[in-house]
């Protein structure tokens, strides 16, 4: 496999100045006109950038009065199904059913969405989000979706999700915990993780699929509208607390400095007792990881509500002793199915540690000579690339010498020989 040896990821952005037909708002403070299908606002109190996909109208039922649709809390329940709007934008405000329903068996049977509606109409589409021509470097980007009567847990289902056609586990997680029986709605809030900021650089636009392709799970769903905060500012306006501990499942002691983060935006460790609080959380569905040395990392979903504080306790087991990894790789791109979240990759092209297309600098790939030899598989996702932050949007990589022995069965054992700091110039 080669390997990008990537010297400041601030570079992939200073290229990214995109041209897309948009609408800005006359007034760059105002608020939004959630009437309109697409929009863009610049230089507001929530974000450098917000780009709005679909009107702002709980599926054209409206809001009841007094509800905030920011605050974390569900809708009232609203009837089914509903005459679709062809004004509306694409994907948004219809009832969508999941491809593999009709194609294999159900597993858990069927929700109303499923039974009430048919093909094509209710089949589940690509939501496409034209990107305005930037001023400065994307840092990072909050997605909040709006989202309507996900039931994974109850029907059996298990969701995809596609960004840019890179899977994202960590929010396909918070998808799949969802049960929004009712029907209701409730917000999500996720932060984009650094693989698919780096999928942007050329891009126009974005594009984001949410469907389950295996399971043929009678599950139907909604979306009201996608809405990115590019370079948000300061504090989120709509946010509450979480707090809880960390314990060994089997002994029922405290971890202390374990990490625990969320929606892939904020994080902390815990004390000595194994505590930790996460203030500022932005309200709605919050995806709650806990992870600690020589543990098997755990993710629990946590429904937030603005200024409330939500609590959450996780029990960690011990990982496993095995330094045995499989070397699968399906599409023939260089890196294993395990790690890969770009499934189309050409073959002997250069990619990230994600397996997604990656640029190559002025030198060679570092270590590129690695000697054979045993290391753990969480290690081994880190390397030969890992990423510290640094002031001044720095970034520094570690290079890592590996031995590797392969055995039967497509398997490996390998082992950490030596590493170091790329410095960068």
């Amino acid at each position: 496999m080669k390997h990008n040896s990537l010297r400041n990821v601030t570079m992939f952005f200073a290229l990214f100045i995109l041209f897309a037909p948009f609408i800005i708002s006359p007034n760059a403070h105002c608020l939004e006109d959630y009437s309109l299908q697409y929009e863009v606002i610049t230089n507001s109190s929530e974000a450098e950038v917000i780009v709005r996909h679909g009107d702002i109208d709980n599926m054209g039922f409206g809001w009841p009065d007094g509800f905030d649709l920011f605050s974390g809390e569900s809708t009232p329940a609203h009837y089914y199904p509903w005459t679709v709007n062809q004004d509306d934008a694409v994907g948004t405000d219809r009832i969508m059913v999941v491809s593999s329903n009709g194609v294999v068996p159900m597993p858990c049977g069927a929700d109303g969405y499923t039974s009430t509606t048919s093909r094509p109409d209710n089949s589940p589409q690509t939501i496409q989000i034209a990107m305005p021509s930037l001023n400065n470097p994307i840092k990072k980007i909050l997605l909040q979706i709006f989202v309507d009567d996900f039931q994974a847990p109850v029907w059996c289902g298990n969701y995809e999700v596609l960004i840019n056609n890179i899977r994202v586990p960590e929010l396909e997680q918070i998808i799949n915990s969802l049960n929004q029986t009712g029907p209701i709605g409730k917000l999500i809030t996720f932060q984009f993780p650094d693989y698919i900021l780096a999928s942007l650089q050329n891009s126009r636009a974005i594009s984001i699929l949410i469907d389950d392709t295996t399971t043929g799970a009678g599950d139907g769903f909604a979306f009201d509208f996608f809405r990115l905060l590019i370079n948000p500012k300061g504090e989120y306006q709509k946010s509450g607390t979480i707090t809880g501990s960390v314990y060994d499942a089997k002994t029922g002691k405290a971890i202390s400095n374990a990490k625990v983060s969320v929606n892939e935006m904020l994080d902390t460790t815990t004390d000595s007792d194994g505590y930790f609080e996460l203030s500022d959380v932005p309200a709605g569905m919050a995806g709650i990881t806990a992870s600690a040395t020589g543990y098997e990392s755990k993710t629990e979903t946590v429904e937030l509500v603005m200024d409330d504080i939500a609590s959450i306790d996780f029990y960690l087991l011990e990982k496993e002793q095995s330094d045995v990894c499989d070397l699968t790789d399906s599409d023939g791109d260089g890196v294993i199915d395990t790690w890969d979240h770009c499934l189309d990759t050409p073959a002997n092209s250069y990619v990230d540690r994600y397996g997604c297309p990656a640029k190559v600098d002025d030198k060679p790939p570092v270590s590129s000579d690695c000697e054979l030899s045993t290391l753990s598989q969480d290690l081994m996702l880190n390397v030969p690339i890992i990423k510290y932050d640094v002031p001044l949007l720095d970034t520094i990589y570690i290079w890592a010498d590996l031995k590797f022995t392969p055995t039967n069965d497509n398997k490996i054992f390998f082992e950490l020989k030596d590493y170091g700091i790329i410095n960068n110039d």
